[in-house]
């Protein structure tokens, strides 16, 4: 079985290792097929830097929804508060917030909304 890195055409060696970090943060096993990911990559200088975090804006219509993990520390209340201050800051999307909760019998999620 091939390797994914031998799936990439020859690329000059300066921008190989490059080309192979962004190669491994985009591949995603097909058993997570179903999420409907989609990853983007930002450059930290034009990030807002708070307490060691760096935070970005997200394009318009582009985050849909925000999920709780089940071991998350983080009120539902808290986030929903910070999205709808995003959005009376202008922020243009329109999230909703879940939870995912363990499935006691199976290895699977059960998201269900989180207020």
């Amino acid at each position: 079985m091939p390797y994914w890195e031998d799936e990439i055409d020859p690329i000059p060696e300066e921008s190989r290792k490059f080309e192979l970090l962004i190669r491994g943060y985009n591949t995603k096993s097909a058993q997570w097929e179903h999420e409907h990911e989609y990853r983007e990559f930002v450059d930290l200088l034009g990030c807002t830097l708070s307490a060691g975090l760096y935070f970005s804006n997200f394009r318009p219509g582009s985050l849909r929804e925000v999920i709780l993990g089940e071991r998350c520390s983080l009120e539902p209340r808290v986030v929903s508060t910070l999205i709808n201050e995003s959005q009376e800051k202008g922020a243009a999307f329109e999230a909703r917030l879940l939870r995912a909760r363990a499935c006691r019998n199976s290895y699977s999620l059960k998201i269900e909304g989180a207020l």
